[in-house]
C-alpha cells in the first residue's frame, strides 16, 4: 500500500474499520481468519477488501446511507468509511466450486488523490 498514491493512512484507517466490521459483526472474534487483500489498478484506484464467514449483510443499504439498522447499532463503521474517506463500499458472497456459501467479502475502492507526489 506504501506505493499507493493516495493517503496512506486514510487506506489504513479503512482497512482497520472493515477488518473491525468483520470481527464484531460477523461473528469471526477468536473463530476463524479474516483475510485482506489490497488491489492497486493501473488508474490508481485503491481495493481494499476482507472476507469473513458470514454471507449476510441485511443492512447493508442502510448502513451505507446512514439510515437506521435493524439491530439498532449506532451509524459508524462503514457509513463513517464511506463519509469521511470516500471510499465506494460494496459486498458479494461468496460460493464455493460445490454451491456452498462460504462467506462474503465487503470491498472498498479507494481514489488516489490528485497531485500528490510518490
Amino acid at each position: 500500500m506504501a506505493c499507493w498514491q493516495g493517503d496512506v493512512d486514510a487506506a489504513s484507517r479503512v482497512l482497520d474499520k472493515l477488518v473491525d466490521n468483520a470481527v464484531k459483526h460477523a461473528g469471526t472474534e477468536g473463530a476463524a481468519p479474516v483475510p485482506v487483500r489490497l488491489y492497486i489498478s493501473e488508474s490508481g484506484i485503491l481495493l481494499v477488501e476482507v472476507d469473513d464467514h458470514e454471507p449476510q449483510f441485511a443492512d447493508f443499504a442502510s448502513v451505507c446511507a446512514g439510515g437506521p439498522t435493524t439491530s439498532g447499532a449506532p451509524l459508524g463503521g462503514l457509513w463513517w468509511v464511506q463519509e469521511r474517506y470516500k471510499a465506494q463500499l460494496s459486498y458479494y458472497v461468496r460460493i464455493g466450486d460445490d454451491g456452498q456459501l462460504l462467506g462474503k467479502t465487503v470491498q472498498a475502492l479507494m481514489k488516489p488523490e490528485r497531485g500528490r507526489a510518490g
